[in-house]
């Protein structure tokens, strides 16, 4: 079998696996914990694999709305991350910009950017970037479970499959490792209901969208009463 056959083998394989996942449960995962603990961490910007920036060396732009909030981080010269690197052979230092955007009750988005560092990415030079979408859906199950629908999109090798899977097991990888921190803190609510959760700096936007779905829920309910 020549080169060109084998590679030819693999890529088929690779999308009879994709077409096999799309059809299967990790296209949503499930953690049995309240809807505001996975939207928490996914709030604290450092746990997926996606968005591991450092503060030292970065930029950040935040930006609150009436229907969530804006972040913009760029960090320039930086380490590709793991999830990058698995997919972009010899990636070398990069300059990667994250713009999340939170809409409450539960619809998080992100998009990545990747460009070789010093390219001038940051000026509007797109040449050499390479990108990525990732869309997460917090959907509350009961009161105490929540279902974590996603996709995860990128722009370049749209033909080869095994980006896209690469960036499936990276994403779960990551919800497994938040599944297990946010299922304990369930846990802890559960065993002293008078628990109160105290934040820290890193967790504004967290109590932003408490207090904006706080809003919307209130006015939700008025419009209810004034209805019956």
């Amino acid at each position: 079998m020549t080169p060109t056959d084998e590679n030819v083998r693999e890529v088929e394989e690779s999308r009879e696996s994709y077409r096999e996942w799309l059809s299967g449960p990790e296209s949503f995962l499930a953690a049995v914990a309240r809807h505001e603990l996975p939207v928490g961490q996914s709030l604290r910007f450092g746990v997926k694999g996606d968005i591991d920036l450092p503060d030292a060396g970065s930029v950040v732009t935040v930006a609150a709305t009436e229907d969530g909030f804006r972040v913009e981080r760029w960090h320039m010269d930086a380490e590709a991350p793991p999830f990058h690197e698995k997919v972009v052979r010899n990636a070398g230092r990069v300059d990667r910009r994250n713009i999340a955007r939170m809409y409450v009750p539960g619809i998080f988005f992100m998009e990545t950017l990747f460009s070789p560092a010093g390219s001038g990415a940051e000026k509007g030079n797109m040449q050499a970037a390479k990108q990525y979408r990732n869309c997460q859906f917090f959907t509350p199950e009961t009161r105490g479970s929540t279902h974590f629908f996603w996709d995860y999109l990128h722009d370049y090798d749209l033909e080869n499959p095994t980006v896209a899977l690469s960036l499936n097991k990276s994403l779960v990888e990551g919800f497994l490792e938040d599944k297990f921190i946010i299922e304990g803190q369930q846990e802890m609510l559960d065993a002293d209901p008078n628990f109160k959760m105290h934040a820290i700096v890193s967790d504004a936007p967290l109590a932003h969208f408490r207090r904006t779905l706080g809003k919307m829920i209130d006015a939700e309910r008025q419009a209810f009463q004034a209805a019956a």
